[in-house]
This record gives structure tokens, sequence and C-alpha cells, in this order.
């Protein structure tokens, strides 16, 4: 069954990048490509809501049409898509950097600082120190980035919306539980594996840049009503966010504990399962 108004009911769609809407890859497939135009000449705004920043989103982004906002690094940041200009940016306080490098360093891990000169770069330029190597692969990809400070566990002068770690499971995991333990209820950490570096990483931002809470900035921004927008995730920083939205929906491979919070489980990555719910919500075509 068509929709037969050919407009969508839902205005906003927050769509997540990694584990949603592309692999390792960073290759949107023809049914999702497909899918996203056809939402925007619905009238459905697609914001991409990811937990990279505007530099790393560049390619992916490109693959479909028309964007209106950004919600980059986990909700610390919004952005107009086309103009870059930020509208939000949430930094991790100074002393939380300190002690974060702290902790990172006390794990034999190299603590990455992104978003510095976000309102500059988009991201592009990050920061760390040469106490301890980043992964060899990530080097490989990202080291035209690095910027090197003599020592983050004494820097004051600079305002990041992340931080990151990047190495063999059995350091970072490690870290990343320090890192709960050791900077407090203010601070949100997440860890998983990375399939692009073949490691396992940990990134941290301040509890108030969160997906949901960006989203509903954005959606206030635009007079749209909560009812009326559509997110689609796969991981543990999507669960408010699903939970949050008009319906939230989660890939059929995604965390558990972010199915828990969806109203709707879609199909896998590799069955295009955020086309099937765009086609289902947002177009009104019909299917499971």
């Amino acid at each position: 069954m068509t929709n037969p108004t050919n407009r969508s009911p839902y205005r906003l769609l927050f769509i997540d990048l990694d584990g949603t809407l592309v692999g390792v890859d960073d290759i949107v497939s023809p049914r999702c490509v497909a899918a996203l135009d056809a939402a925007q000449d619905a009238g459905c705004t697609v914001v991409i809501s990811t937990g990279r920043n505007r530099y790393m989103v560049r390619q992916v982004a490109a693959q479909w049409k028309g964007h209106g906002y950004a919600i980059l690094s986990n909700g610390a940041v919004i952005a107009e898509w086309e103009t870059g200009r930020v509208l939000q940016k949430i930094p991790v306080p100074t002393a939380s950097v300190q002690e974060a490098a702290r902790i990172a360093h006390a794990h034999e891990a190299c603590p990455l600082l992104f978003g510095v000169f976000v309102e500059d770069d988009g991201g592009e330029k990050l920061v760390t120190d040469r106490h301890y190597p980043a992964p060899a692969m990530y080097v490989a990809r990202h080291g035209h980035r690095m910027r090197f400070r003599d020592n983050l566990e004494t820097i004051t002068d600079i305002a990041p919306v992340s931080l990151g770690a990047y190495g063999p499971r059995e350091r970072i995991e490690p870290l990343a539980r320090a890192w709960r333990e050791g900077l407090g209820p203010s601070i949100a950490v997440f860890d998983s594996r990375e399939a692009k570096y073949d490691c396992w990483c940990a990134y941290l931002n301040v509890r108030e840049a969160d997906k949901s809470l960006a989203a509903h900035r954005v959606a206030r921004m635009l007079g749209v009503p909560q009812a009326e927008t559509l997110a689609i995730g796969d991981h543990l920083n999507d669960a408010d966010l699903l939970r949050w939205a008009g319906v939230g929906v989660c890939m059929g491979d995604g965390h558990e504990d972010a199915k828990a919070c969806a109203d709707h489980v879609t199909g896998t990555l590799a069955e295009d399962g955020a086309a099937q719910a765009i086609e289902r919500f947002v177009l009104g075509w019909g299917g499971s």
C-alpha cells in the first residue's frame, strides 16, 4: 500500500551511519540511496546522527541528495550540513581531558582529542601526544590529521568535543572501565570493536552530548513534533535516540540493549534494513 498523498507522515529522519547505513567500506547501498532520496522527495528531512565528525562523514553523505542538519560526535556537535556552520558544541571540560589522558597513558594507550577546531575544519585535525603510538593502521589512515602536543595531561588551551583511544581489546576494554570509574557520571564512555582498524576502540563525551538531546533540539528548531520523527540506529549510543523518537527502529543485527529501546526491529545491514524501515514508515510502501 502506498502513501496516497506522497507526503511522509514523518518530517525528520535521524539516521546513524556505522552499522546502520554503511559497513567498513562506507558505501551506501543502491536500495538505501533510493530510499533516502525518496524520503527527501516526500518531505522528510534526513539528519545524519553519528559518532563521527563532519570531516569523516563527507564521503558517505555525498552518496545521496539533500541534507539539512547533522548531529555529530554523538550529539556534542550540531551543524548545518551544507554550510558546516556549528550550531552547538559541547566540549569536554579541561580537568576531564587531563584525567582521561593520564588514565590512557597509564594503560599505555594513545589519547586522541577530536573536534578541537570543529568550527574551522569540521573535525579534520585531531590532537594527541607521543607518549604511546596509535595503532599502525589508524596512523596510516589518519596520520596527516594529527597535531602533537608535549603532554595532554597538562593541556589547558584547547576544548575537544570527544576523546578516543584505539588498540588491542585487552588494553582498551580496561581503559574504558578506568575512564568510567575515574571520570564520574558527567562523562559517557563507550567501547566496542572497530572493524576498520582491526582493533578495539573507546571514546568519551560529556553526558549532555547525547544524540537524543541533540535530536530534540533540531526538532524544536524546525518546529517538528516528536511524534513526526523517526530514528534508525544499531548500537548503545543510539539507544536513547531510539527511545526518544516518535518511532525508533533498530537494525536486526544491532545491540540487544538498543533493540530493547526500539519500537521496531528491521532487517540487518546486509539486508538493507535501513531502507526497509524508510520504505515502510516514511514512504508507506508496506512490508515488514
